[in-house]
């Protein structure tokens, strides 16, 4: 009876790497989720922000692509809002907060109205 010949493992495509795990080898990084926020009853990020976000490499919501659970057929905005939250990899919270407030001229420690809190959060996304 002849032997069966082992397989070889099939070869695995390598991850590609992202503009900061290329300029920091090694660095590990994290996925962080900008949520907006409605605070004082405005929203505090304009249209142009979010495209510039999205220009940066963001991963924005966008709310006609079914970024908000109580949108309406037809509808591309929710209270006003082209998108409500923006996902991207950092080595650091501070770095997505230091890369947002470069972007969007926004203070992402800004404290809102004391009813609404606070109009920017960010959260480690876990997988």
């Amino acid at each position: 009876m002849a032997k069966k010949k082992a397989k070889k493992p099939a070869k695995r495509t390598p991850k590609r790497k992202t503009a900061i795990q290329a300029t920091l080898p090694g660095v590990k990084l994290t996925e962080y989720e900008y949520s907006s926020n409605n605070s004082g009853g405005t929203w505090w990020l304009k249209d142009e922000d979010w495209r510039k976000l999205e220009a940066a490499g963001w991963r924005v919501r966008w709310v006609k692509d079914g970024g908000h659970p109580f949108l309406k057929p037809g509808e591309d905005r929710w209270l006003g809002a082209l998108a409500t939250a923006a996902f991207k990899a950092f080595p650091s919270e501070d770095a997505a907060r230091d890369e947002f407030e470069a972007i969007t001229g926004q203070d992402a420690n800004a404290e809102g109205c004391n009813c609404c809190g606070q109009p920017h959060n960010f959260y480690e996304v876990t997988p």
